[in-house]
């Protein structure tokens, strides 16, 4: 039997009236469910960062020789400053500035020559930081040298306490401490010219009484053996004391005396955060 028009739509209003209740119910138990589901839900734990801040000690050195017709010439830059900042989850992911006051640059010889204070004035000036000084503000420029780390490359242990653990008889001390080999990555900024520069390295990691910190109280790190330091990459050429290059000895460069000076380091760094 065929339904009217009007007939079909009073159905239709009848149909719907008396299933949206249950609809609607349905849709209240789900987000009830949902509401009680997340109340429920265990709370998310904050993971610990894995990163810790060291600064770097002042008396820090650098040293360096360099090759002479006649003379091994022999120097140290100090004055450090800067920070490190260890990932102790991933030491590859950690990073560093360090920079060094070359006010502090003295300079000695092996062999027959001139005293170590005119050796010391001869170098300032090679660096312009002669008596008769650049501008101020050229000056404080040319006498800060800094490294940023980028990278480490190249690691025995991928943590601290993956290192290799030392002996009492290597660290004369009680304290547990790792070593981890790596090559430094990064920038050298020196007289005002800024150069990549890679560096092998040893990181010693020291802790404090025995516990599950992952964070040593210190990092000493130090040059794995000399590495070169191009002289001519950073414009470091015989000058006068007003910074006038001296072109007979500048030619000398790479003849009778070397044009790369051979580094080595040893700094370190107390942690200051974490």
């Amino acid at each position: 039997m065929a339904l009217s028009k009007t007939a079909r739509r009073s159905a239709v209003w009848f149909f719907l009236a008396i299933t949206t209740p249950g609809l609607a119910a349905c849709s209240k138990k789900l987000a009830a469910d949902n509401e009680d589901s997340n109340h429920n839900a265990p709370a998310q734990v904050p993971i610990a960062p894995s990163l810790a801040t060291y600064a770097w000690k002042a008396d820090g050195l650098a040293t360096f020789q360099l090759k002479t017709k006649g003379l091994l010439l022999r120097g140290s830059v100090g004055g450090v400053r800067g920070q490190l900042t260890v990932d102790a989850g991933d030491l590859s992911r950690s990073k560093a500035t360090l920079s060094l006051d070359l006010s502090t640059l003295r300079v000695g010889s092996t062999g027959e020559g001139g005293s170590p204070d005119q050796y010391s004035k001869e170098a300032h000036a090679w660096f312009g930081l002669g008596e008769a000084k650049t501008p101020a503000s050229n000056g404080e420029a040319l006498r800060t040298a800094s490294f940023r780390l980028t990278s480490l490359t190249q690691l025995s242990a991928r943590t601290p306490r993956d290192g290799a653990r030392l002996g009492r008889s290597q660290t004369g001390t009680e304290r547990e401490q790792h070593r981890v080999r790596a090559v430094a990555e990064g920038e050298l900024l020196l007289h005002g010219f800024r150069v990549r520069q890679t560096v092998p390295l040893t990181l010693d990691f020291t802790y404090g009484a025995p516990s599950a910190d992952p964070y040593p109280e210190s990092v000493q790190v130090t040059s794995r053996s000399p590495f070169p330091l191009s002289l001519l990459a950073h414009d470091i050429l015989p000058r006068t004391e007003s910074g006038v290059v001296v072109s007979e000895k500048a030619r000398e460069l790479g003849k009778t005396m070397g044009s790369e000076a051979l580094v080595e380091f040893d700094f370190q760094a107390t942690r200051i955060s974490r």
